[in-house]
C-alpha cells in the first residue's frame, strides 16, 4: 500500500482515536486536554500498530526520536515507520507540532516538505510497558463511545 493510499485510512484512525484523548492519556509531561494531541504520540502510536496490524495485516515499527520542522527539533516523539524499501513514515498526532493530522510519507518525501523524521529507537513489537496503562485507558474510551 503506497503512503497515498494509506493517507485515507489513516485520517480515519485519527478521527476515531483523537476522541478518546485526555490527561489521563496523555503522557505525564503535557497537559493532555481532551481532543488535544499533545503528550499522545506513545499511546496513539501503540493504538494504530495494533489496529493496523490486525485490520490490514500492515507491520509496522513503533519509532522513539526527534523531528525537525522548520529550523527547530521537537522534543522526544514518537511514531510508527512501514519497513520497505523506502522506509515510510506514519504518524497521526504531528500536528502538535505544527505539521498536518495524518503524515504519511518516505523520508525522502517529508525531508522534501521539510520535516526530517529522526529515530534512535525502534521495535517491531509492542512498545515498552510505561504506555500499557495509558494504553488501556485508551481502548476503555474508545469502547465507552463505540
Amino acid at each position: 500500500m503506497t503512503p497515498q493510499e494509506l493517507h485515507p485510512l489513516l485520517a480515519g484512525y485519527r478521527k476515531t482515536v483523537e476522541r478518546a484523548w485526555s490527561w489521563r492519556t496523555a503522557h505525564d509531561a503535557t497537559d493532555g486536554l481532551p481532543f488535544s494531541p499533545a503528550g499522545q504520540c506513545g499511546v496513539t502510536s501503540a493504538w494504530l500498530q495494533h489496529r493496523l496490524n490486525l485490520d490490514h495485516a500492515i507491520v509496522t515499527q513503533y519509532c522513539v526520536g526527534t523531528v525537525w520542522i522548520s529550523n527547530k527539533w521537537t522534543p522526544e516523539h514518537v511514531w510508527l515507520e512501514i519497513p520497505d524499501v523506502f522506509r515510510t513514515v506514519v504518524d497521526i498526532t504531528g500536528d502538535q507540532f505544527g505539521l498536518p493530522e495524518v503524515v504519511c510519507g518516505t523520508y525522502l518525501e517529508l525531508t522534501q516538505l521539510g520535516a526530517h523524521y529522526t529515530c534512535t529507537k525502534s521495535r517491531t513489537s509492542f512498545p515498552d510497558k510505561s504506555v500499557l496503562p495509558r494504553l488501556q485507558l485508551l481502548e476503555e474510551a474508545l469502547c465507552a463511545s463505540s
